[in-house]
């Protein structure tokens, strides 16, 4: 069988996928009109802890090459 034809585990993977982003879309448009605005100070502090996580993953691949 090719690797692009579209055997029934694609399409079962495919339909699961479309109902769990179907059943989980009204909570999340929930919780978006829900919450509060970001404040500026609040973004540079969501910044930090992301710019930590990708400087330790790159020093980790350094030690791999």
């Amino acid at each position: 069988m090719e690797s692009g034809a579209l055997s029934w585990e694609r399409i079962l993977w495919a339909v699961a996928i479309g109902a769990m982003i179907l059943l989980v879309f009204p909570y999340f448009k929930t919780a978006i009109s829900n919450s509060r605005p970001a404040e500026p100070g609040e973004w540079a502090s969501a910044l930090l802890p992301i710019a930590v996580v990708v400087g330790f993953v790159m020093l980790l691949v350094s030690f791999v090459r």
